[in-house]
């Protein structure tokens, strides 16, 4: 009996003893597990640093970088340059349409240029956004623009068109083209009542210098806004664009505009509202001028054409078939007596700004 006690009882003290050792190898399991937990957390911790530590440096090399590229792009009149550019396609090719405020050139860290610049129209004495004029530049590749005209009516082009009279076209009299009457316009300004301003659009039945065309609206209570210049369009090469109505024919062509000043390191100095008396000449020179300029600083969508024009301006001479003008409604209304303007295209209306 007792050697059946003694064995049953050493039977017992076996699992006892694979219990005590699972245990400690539990709580074995248990320390390694946190030790590694520990060693994952500070490894993604240093690496956490690491990367946070090297976003850093990037951060401040690329800080220093994009400084170190603005001050040269600034010292080096590139910037300057490059608004000059833009303004100055502006003012030659946008009709109606200028610059009323200083640029903002940014450059990236690829050392693009890229600016927009706000285009307005003048209504009266107001000055009314117009759209946005938007350019860049590869610090190896050639400018690039575009122009966004908006228009706040549904309905309606907010750029006027010309009609090319028949005697710049062809060089023959210029007595080839029918006057249009424009009762649609006449119509709706007689709809308008006497506390409102507009701008008008209107084209010759003759090619005239400008001087003769200024003359012709001195008598009336108007400001000459810009002018299109016939450049040799459909008679001498074929323009970017051309379109006819009937015996009606519209093209691209150059505007003439009181002249954008610059200093010699290109920032912007100065402009004017309208053509007069005191600005034409400098217009007029300004214009060739600033197409010689263009064409000097490289290619564009265009710059064949306009190389072209320049050389017909100054084989012939500056002729111009139409104009944008501003003033008060009643004023604008008379214009319809004049026999040599026709195809006339009301603008943008506002309230009573005038002097």
């Amino acid at each position: 009996m007792d050697e059946q006690q003694k064995s049953a009882g050493t039977r017992r003290e076996v699992p006892l003893q694979l219990k005590s050792w699972e245990g400690e190898q539990h709580i074995h399991l248990q320390l390694n597990e946190k030790r590694i937990r520990r060693m994952i957390w500070a490894t993604r911790f240093r690496v956490a640093r690491s990367v946070i530590a090297t976003g850093v440096m990037v951060l401040f090399f690329y800080l220093l970088y994009m400084a170190a590229v603005n001050i040269v792009f600034v010292k080096s009149d590139y910037n300057y340059k490059f608004a000059r550019y833009l303004i100055t396609m502006a003012n030659t090719h946008e009709q109606g349409l200028r610059i009323r405020s200083a640029p903002n050139v940014e450059v990236n860290g690829l050392l693009t240029q890229n600016m927009k610049l706000n285009l307005y129209r003048k209504v009266g004495q107001w000055d009314i956004k117009e759209g946005e004029l938007t350019g860049k530049k590869h610090i190896f590749g050639p400018y690039t623009y575009r122009t966004d005209v908006e228009s706040k009516y549904w309905q309606g082009s907010p750029s006027f068109s010309y009609a090319v009279p028949g005697g710049l076209l062809k060089g023959g009299p210029d007595s080839e083209m029918n006057r249009t009457d424009s009762a649609d316009t006449w119509n709706q300004i007689a709809h308008i009542g006497d506390g409102f301003v507009a701008e008008m659009g209107f084209s010759l039945m003759r090619g005239m210098q400008p001087e003769e065309l200024m003359t012709m609206l001195d008598k009336y209570d108007l400001t000459l806004l810009s002018m299109p210049v016939y450049a040799g369009e459909i008679r001498e090469f074929k323009p970017n664009f051309s379109s006819s109505s009937g015996n009606l024919i519209q093209v691209q062509h150059l505007t003439l505009q009181p002249r954008v000043l610059f200093n010699e390191n290109h920032s912007l100095s100065g402009w004017s509202t309208g053509l007069g008396a005191g600005n034409i000449e400098e217009a007029k020179q300004g214009l060739l001028e600033d197409m010689e300029w263009l064409l000097s600083e490289g290619s564009y969508n265009g710059s064949e054409t306009d190389e072209l024009r320049l050389d017909y301006l100054k084989r012939n001479g500056i002729y111009v078939y139409g104009a944008v003008v501003t003033g008060p409604i009643r004023e604008l209304e008379k214009l319809q007596e004049e026999e040599l303007l026709h195809e006339f295209k009301l603008g943008a209306v506002e309230v009573w700004n005038w002097h």
